[in-house]
């Protein structure tokens, strides 16, 4: 188990002693799960962007479904998907700076 004082010098002289403050398990638990939830919001952005990316053009490919309207549905998905991602970057404004 760490000590929670820390052996201090200054300058070669006397030491002395000083308390050192140990981090807020609250904010530790707040900071991971902001991150965790920006990590899964991430997550279902890539997902949107690579799914609504290659299902139309593999639809428009193989002539199920007009170029226009593929492009139309890639178009979507992308701006869906960057929503998502700079949602995410968001949540992570919230972490709280830890002492």
């Amino acid at each position: 188990m760490q000590s929670p004082f820390e052996l201090i010098s200054e300058n070669g002289g006397g030491a002395g002693v000083r308390f050192a403050r140990a981090e807020s398990p609250v904010s530790l638990i707040h900071n991971e799960r902001t991150k965790l939830s920006a990590t899964w919001l991430n997550s279902i952005a890539a997902a949107a962007v690579a799914v609504g990316g290659i299902a139309p053009s593999i639809a428009a490919v193989t002539g199920t479904l007009s170029p226009l309207l593929a492009a139309g549905l890639v178009l979507f998905w992308f701006l869906v998907g960057a929503g998502l991602h700079f949602t995410a970057r968001a949540i992570l404004g919230r972490l709280r700076d830890t002492p």
